[in-house]
């Protein structure tokens, strides 16, 4: 029986164990699985199948000849994080991109902070979502730094970046957010192809899908060995910490057409060995130094 899910192929084979070998690898390294063997005089007909993957949209996170250094909420070994000087030095310091965490207000702004309490960030206590942008611009998130807005970011680095934005809310509220965003790239479209969307919460994803630009891009992030990946955003992104990848898990990336960043790696043979696995990107505090260490090790 046909299956939507794959493409199928078939080859006529000639019946020589050295032809069949050389044939069935050949098709192996493409992802093509044998599911049929049927004699046919000298030759041996072979039917092959694949998963299909889905076509991935026009994202400037999917163009890169070489691994991407991204900053970890901004170059924040060396500046407080989440904050735009953390932001703009990562820039300075050669990252293709970064990753932020972005919250709701209590008025609906989308504001840059990781915590859902501002204590360890901020010299202010309490929760995030129960302060108005305003409110929140006046505490200091490190060395006089405010807690900027999404578009103050944006409009800091420009178009000419990538941003990896990881959505903090949940339910409802997780929901609005991506609306607000939505609303924000809507005012600045040429954005939405530099831009993927990120969360740990999976049920989050599909408002992406749905209340977003197409061509904005969306990635599942994962933790533990044993979170599922929503088969529905097979080729798009995959974001699992680094501990989890190995030759086995880039193949089954491949497999399913992802692109994958791990995160957060600062240590440059973790790093060198990624690469050499094909990560496409490398979430790091320390975008100088992680890039200075690959140049290096080519």
């Amino acid at each position: 029986m046909i299956n939507n899910q794959y493409e199928y192929k078939s080859a006529q084979i000639d019946l020589a164990q050295t032809q069949i070998d050389s044939t069935l690898n050949r098709y192996a390294a493409a992802q093509w699985e044998p599911i049929s063997f049927v004699p046919n005089g000298a030759h041996l007909l072979v039917v092959f199948r694949r998963r299909k993957t889905a076509a991935k949209p026009n994202n400037r996170w999917f163009d890169a000849a070489e691994t991407r250094i991204i900053g970890h909420r901004g170059a924040s070994a060396a500046a407080p994080e989440n904050t735009l000087k953390a932001f703009k030095l990562a820039k300075e310091q050669g990252a293709d991109g970064i990753e932020f965490d972005v919250q709701l207000s209590a008025d609906q702004h989308p504001v840059v902070i990781h915590d859902a309490t501002l204590e360890r960030t901020t010299n202010g206590t309490g929760n995030v979502r129960d302060y108005a942008a305003a409110t929140l611009a006046t505490l200091d998130a490190g060395e006089g730094e405010p807690i900027p807005l999404l578009s103050q970011l944006v409009e800091t680095c420009g178009i000419d970046f990538l941003y990896n934005i990881e959505i903090k809310e949940h339910g409802e509220r997780g929901r609005q957010l991506v609306a607000v965003i939505a609303d924000m790239i809507a005012t600045l479209p040429a954005i939405a192809s530099r831009i993927v969307v990120s969360s740990f919460d999976h049920d989050i994803l599909p408002a992406v899908r749905e209340l977003c630009p197409a061509t904005v891009a969306i990635a599942a992030l994962r933790m533990k060995p044993d979170r599922p990946f929503p088969t529905w955003l097979y080729g798009q992104v995959d974001h699992p910490h680094y501990t989890l990848v190995d030759e086995a898990y880039m193949a089954w990336a491949r497999e399913h057409n992802l692109t994958v960043n791990v995160w957060t790696v600062d240590d440059p043979a973790e790093a060198q060995r990624l690469v050499a696995l094909g990560v496409n990107g490398i979430v790091t505090n320390k975008p100088a130094y992680i890039r200075a260490s690959l140049d290096d090790s080519r």
